[in-house]
This record gives structure tokens, sequence and C-alpha cells, in this order.
């Protein structure tokens, strides 16, 4: 996949807060078909990100596109007019890829300015009292 970002937006506010919520979304634009020479047909999709902080104490916006690439993409991406309708593989795909790239691009920059990260990041819970480990020699 060619990810670009080609716009961010990212606000730091001075206002304060004992917690946050952080709400993120991203949408599929557009669609288009294109040829390269290097790798031959693919879908460059145009999307967004933002990540919204409740209360408000800043925001991220992303702007970018994406290739996708299938070795079936004319069975999975079928022209019908105006639009390009994608089968739901396509779509999982590809969501999966603009919601990965978009989240990592996130992380840096809400570090760059201060912001929590736009997603609850991964914790341990420990059920017992103790947890036995083996001990080094």
């Amino acid at each position: 996949m060619n990810f670009k970002v080609r716009r961010i937006e990212a606000e730091r506010k001075d206002t304060t807060a004992k917690s946050i919520e952080v709400k993120s979304n991203f949408a599929i634009l557009t669609l288009e078909k294109k040829k390269d020479k290097l790798v031959g047909d693919y879908i460059e999709a145009k999307f967004k990100f933002d990540a919204e902080y409740t209360p408000t104490v800043g925001s991220l916006k992303f702007e970018g596109s994406v290739w996708y690439q299938h070795p079936n993409l004319k069975e999975v991406a079928v022209e019908d007019g105006k639009r390009i309708r994608l089968k739901s593989e396509a779509v999982e795909e590809l969501s999966n890829a603009i919601l990965r790239e978009c989240l990592i691009e996130a992380f840096g920059t809400a570090k760059t300015i201060g912001l929590p990260m736009p997603m609850k990041m991964p914790s341990v819970k420990v059920n017992k009292d103790d947890v036995p480990f083996s001990k080094a020699a």
C-alpha cells in the first residue's frame, strides 16, 4: 500500500481536564481506478481521519490517499456509472490499512503537541496476588 498524508491539522488548546475522552473516526471520500507502470492497476482511495477530544483540549485531522491493489481488482472493484462498488473484503482491507496508518501518524503528532494518544493503549490486568516466574541462573 502506498499511504500518503497530504494535509495535517493538529491543535492543542490551553484547556486542562482531569478526564479526556477521545473519539477517532475516518471516512473514505472517493475512489479512482488508476494504473502505474510498476504496480499495474490499483484503486486510489482518498480519506480523512479525525480525532476529537472531549472536553475540547485539541484535535487531530489528516487527509490523504492510499493505493489499494488486489490480484482480482476488476472483480472486487466494479465501476457502476459514477460510482465504484467494492466487495466487502476490499472495504475491510482498505479500511484497516487507513485506520492502522492514520493511528501510527496520530501517535507521533499527538505526542509532539502534547495530546493524549487517539486510542486507548493496551494494559495488563493480573488476577493473582503473586505470580511465579523462573529465576535466572
